[in-house]
């Protein structure tokens, strides 16, 4: 990639220093804050969401993707990015806030990987345990920005995970007991055991949906349930 193709510079990783200024003195580049510029001649909201991981992780290479952004893996529709690290802290980017919590003493986090078009980023993120009671937090901006749609998705795929709604609360509860976050975690194990115990239906082996492609073009879906 060239470097003049580039929305969204970093210091240190796609620029130097002193070229990074040498752009700026010359009108190129403005600069958002401290080793972090936009090409002047792009949509700098759009640059700056489009790789508001990459910023962030930039910023608080420490931090960690958590609540919403964990979920998402992007910012929230209203620009929120929330991510888990030293301090409590808000950071503003134009269109994009960084809202970061400090974290607890021992997050349960797993490797996300984020593209964009600089590239593939591997970034922690709250594991679907550590979200999942991060939705529970008193008084918490991270637990407001996670949606009732979104508890239920995190519920279901954690009952999914462990079994049963039990075995997901007991996995749940003792990520709370070992960061001292019992009110969560028994807000969570209640809502995890609210949750209805289905059994995964059986699947016909006979039903059929192709996708039907000509010279590599598809051109249609071919079904059959088993009735017609």
């Amino acid at each position: 990639m060239r470097d003049s193709s580039v929305a969204i510079h970093l210091v240190g990783e796609t620029i130097d220093a002193k070229r990074a200024h040498q752009r700026a003195q010359a009108g190129e580049l403005v600069q958002l804050v401290r080793g972090i510029y936009v090409a002047r001649d792009v949509d700098a909201d759009a640059a700056i969401l489009g790789h508001a991981i990459r910023i962030a992780h930039h910023l608080y290479p420490a931090a960690y993707l958590s609540s919403a952004s964990a979920a998402l893996l992007a910012p929230t529709p209203d620009g929120r990015l929330f991510i888990s690290g030293r301090r409590n802290q808000h950071t503003r980017l134009r269109s994009l806030e960084i809202v970061q919590n400090e974290a607890p003493p021992h997050p349960s986090t797993a490797k996300a990987v984020i593209g964009d078009d600089l590239g593939e980023l591997r970034i922690d993120a709250s594991s679907p345990r550590q979200r999942f009671l991060e939705a529970f937090r008193l008084r918490s901006e991270h637990a407001s920005a996670i949606t009732a749609e979104m508890r239920v998705q995190m519920a279901a795929r954690l009952v999914e995970e462990y079994g049963t709604p039990k075995d997901a609360a007991d996995a749940v509860r003792a990520l709370a007991r070992e960061n001292g976050w019992y009110r969560e975690g028994e807000s969570a194990e209640r809502f995890l055991l609210a949750q209805p115990v289905t059994a995964k239906a059986p699947v016909n082996k006979a039903a059929l949906d192709l996708l039907i492609a000509w010279h590599g073009e598809p051109i249609g879906r071919l079904t059959h349930d088993g009735f017609e």
